[in-house]
C-alpha cells in the first residue's frame, strides 16, 4: 500500500511540474508576443523612440525572466531569442524598416514556435 501511495505522490509531483512549465512558457511567449506587436505598431507609425523604449524595456525582461526558462527550455533557443530582440532594438534605433520587418516576422516565429514546443500534444510528447 506504501508503494502505491509514493508512486501517486511522484505522479502528481511531475505533473504539478509538466503543468507549470507550460503556464510559465505559454504566459511568458503571449506576453512578448504582445509587446513586439505593440513595438512593431509604433514603428510602423514612425514613432520610433516609443518603439525603442519598448524593446530595450522588453530585452531587460527576457533577461531577467532567462533563468527561470533555461530550468525548462533549450538554453539556445533563449538565447536565439534574446539576439533577436536585440537586433531588432538596433534596427528601430537605426529606423531601418526592412531588417527590422524581417527581425520582427524572425523573432515572433521563434517565440511562437517555443509556446509551440512546450503544448501537450501527441507529438511534443513522443
Amino acid at each position: 500500500m506504501k508503494r502505491i501511495w509514493v508512486a501517486l505522490t511522484l505522479m502528481t509531483v511531475c505533473i504539478s511540474f509538466a503543468i507549470s512549465e507550460f503556464l510559465i512558457v505559454k504566459n511568458k511567449t503571449e506576453y512578448f508576443l504582445e509587446e513586439i506587436s505593440t513595438a512593431n505598431y509604433y514603428f510602423s507609425k514612425k514613432e520610433y523612440k516609443v518603439s525603442t523604449e519598448i524593446l530595450d524595456s522588453l530585452r531587460k525582461k527576457w533577461e531577467n525572466s532567462e533563468k527561470a526558462l533555461n530550468v525548462f527550455l533549450s538554453h539556445e533557443k533563449v538565447d536565439e531569442i534574446e539576439e533577436s530582440l536585440s537586433e531588432l532594438s538596433q534596427y528601430c534605433e537605426q529606423k531601418e524598416l526592412p531588417h527590422f520587418q524581417a527581425t520582427f516576422e524572425k523573432t515572433k516565429r521563434q517565440l511562437l514556435c517555443l509556446k509551440q514546443s512546450e503544448l501537450p500534444n501527441l507529438e511534443n510528447i513522443l
